[in-house]
């Protein structure tokens, strides 16, 4: 998105091009596991690795919240 429109010709947007971003919840014996899979170039490998690394870790503290609704219980580490 560019101001309100999305954008999927610029060159920023060309250079994601191929890059894939995979979520799957599946239920185990524990609650719930969380898999990600992310495909990118190596331009940009590291600010996906940064920036999944913060945000799973958030996910993670909301999950463990004790009045979360996502609250599985569980240490997955």
């Amino acid at each position: 998105m560019n101001k309100g429109v999305e954008d999927t010709t610029s060159e920023r947007v060309k250079a994601y091009a191929g890059a894939v971003e995979r979520y799957e919840l599946l239920p185990d014996d524990k609650g719930t596991l969380l898999k990600v899979l992310v495909q990118t170039t190596d331009e940009y490998e590291q600010m996906m690795n940064d920036g999944f690394t913060k945000s799973l870790q958030e996910l993670k503290e909301l999950a463990e919240q004790t009045d979360s609704p996502v609250n599985t219980k569980h240490d997955y580490n």
